[in-house]
Order: structure tokens, then sequence, then C-alpha cells
């Protein structure tokens, strides 16, 4: 049951507009004390003081989005974070996906570069392009340039500022879902585009599903603030072109990689059996078919959906 909001303080992010309802609720203490738990990480300068967290969902759009928005992972939390290995991943699916929509010649910008490795894929695979990429960690900054990328320690704004209808394409993968205010990450974005230039969005799938992701859920750690400031799925970014002058060209959800998901689909229909059979005959069940199901997962992984929607905007002359 959710409750509809009239406030003048809570607005959605995607329409500036105070129809919101309410879809849930954490306390600051819990976050504190898992990420102290889970990851070592202390977060609790950067609750400012709040006691819960949460969870709106704007009416128009579908977006759901985390209120007080200034519970924001500044770089000492994403430092500690990349220490981890599975945090930055140097080839992602919709980096290959994405380069199907640039054409030789093209000046591309990326914003939220990291280290590079979107950039470096690109000026291997695309003839002849000039890649520009925008990055705030100076560590990632210092990365890129090592290894040769044009990367610059600039905001989307400031970048802005002289690159009016400049790029061909500007893309911005696993970037938005960190932004309190994505859409003026995104009029940057489009400033900075030429007529009928393509815009590529890569953001986590909270889409909602016959049966929940087994990659996000709406109550997971990663998924909240400090880390996760909205909750992106296939409604929210089709609303886009109703706020911002863009037409959707193409959307696709990451298909499922045997090597790399079987393991989360299994534990799946493990935790599954087990709740319907308890947990000794539904282990037992798990284990008789095990090898049936890795063979069921070897042949349907490509159909299976994964972590990642890919969304293709142009740009309305």
């Amino acid at each position: 049951m959710t409750n509809t909001l009239r406030s003048e303080e809570i607005r959605s992010p995607i329409t500036g507009r105070t129809n919101v309802s309410s879809v849930g609720k954490t306390t600051c203490a819990r976050l504190i004390a898992e990420y102290r738990s889970m990851f070592g990480i202390e977060i609790a300068h950067l609750t400012k003081g709040h006691q819960d967290v949460g969870l709106y969902r704007c009416d128009e759009s579908g977006f759901r989005f985390y209120y007080p928005a200034d519970i924001v992972g500044d770089s000492g939390f994403y430092h500690q974070l990349q220490a981890n290995e599975w945090y930055y991943m140097s080839s992602k699916w919709e980096f290959d996906e994405s380069l199907k929509f640039v054409q030789p010649g093209s000046e591309v910008l990326e914003i939220g570069s990291a280290k590079g490795d979107f950039l470096q894929t690109a000026l291997k695979k695309i003839q002849s392009i000039k890649c520009t990429g925008l990055e705030l960690n100076t560590d990632a900054v210092g990365e890129a340039q090592a290894r040769g990328l044009h990367v610059l320690n600039e905001s989307s704004t400031q970048h802005a500022q002289n690159h009016v209808g400049y790029y061909d394409v500007v893309a911005t993968f696993q970037v938005l879902e960190h932004i309190p205010d994505p859409v003026d990450v995104l009029r940057d974005a489009l400033r900075m585009l030429k007529p009928n230039g393509v815009l590529l969005l890569g953001v986590p799938d909270n889409s909602a599903r016959a049966a929940a992701s087994i990659f996000l859920r709406q109550d997971s750690l990663l998924n909240m603030p400090p880390h996760h400031q909205g909750l992106w799925d296939i409604p929210s970014l089709s609303f886009l072109p109703k706020v911002l002058p863009v037409q959707l060209e193409y959307m696709v959800v990451e298909p499922a990689v045997f090597s790399h998901h079987s393991c989360a689909y299994r534990r799946l229909i493990k935790n599954d059996l087990i709740k319907r059979f308890g947990g000794v005959h539904g282990w037992a069940t798990y284990i008789a078919g095990r090898q049936f199901y890795n063979h069921a997962l070897g042949q349907l992984s490509r159909y299976l959906p994964a972590h990642s929607l890919l969304a293709v905007f142009r740009k309305r002359s």
C-alpha cells in the first residue's frame, strides 16, 4: 500500500513535481551497521544526522528515488568500495552493445569514465573516432591519462560551458543511479550533443518482473544510499522523452551469460525448492537435479535477464 504525498519538500527528480508516493523506508542506523559489517566502511558522517531514509515513487514516470537526497557517497566512500575486485569491471556488456550506435569519425564523450575502459574499447573497435572522458575521481583520471586516454577532471556542467553542440555521441554507464539530480546531468549531456546526436545510457535494471531480479533488490545494501540514489527501470527510462528533447530509439536488457550468472540462477532454484519442500527435501531435490539445471541454464541463459539496461536516445533538433 503506498501513500501519495503532496509536499513542497519532496519532489520527483524527473519531473520536479510533488506527486510522489512513499513506497518504503529504512533507518540510517541499519545502513551504518551493515556497511560496517559487510564492507568495513564507516558511513555515519554521510547520513548527515538523518534518522531514516525514505524510498519514493514518481507517480508520472515510475522512477523510484531516495529522500533525503543528501546522503551521498563521497570520494573516500568510493575509494574503499573500489578496493573490491568486483566493483569495477574493465569489460562490460553495455560497452560492446553501445558501440553498435557509434559511427566511424565520431566525437565521443563519456560522463563518468573512471579509468577509461569504455573509451579504450571504442578506440580499438571503431576507426578514426575521437574520445573524451569526464571523471571526478582524481586517481581514476590519473590512471586513464597514464593509458594515453583524454580524460579530464571536470564535471558535465563545467565541460558543457565550452562544448555546446560539440559531440556526436555522449555516453554514461552505471552513473545516473548514483546522482540525486540525474536530469541535470542529462541536460548537460544534451547541451553538448549535436542535433540528432546519440545519447547512450546504461543503468542497473530495477524493472519489476514476475520473479524479482536476482541481481538487484530494492532492499539490498548497494541499491540504497549512500551508494544508489535512484532505481531506474524500463518505464522511467521510457518517460525521459516527456521531459527532455530526445527520442527513444532502442532499449535492451542485458542477457545473462552462463559463466557469469548461472550461479545466481542456481541459487534462485535452490532457495525456491527449499521454500516449497523444506530444508532437507528441498536441498535433496536440488542436488538430484543439479546436472539438469546446469544444462538448462546453459541453453537458456541468453534468454534470461542479467544486471543492466541500455537505452539509446537521439537528440531532437
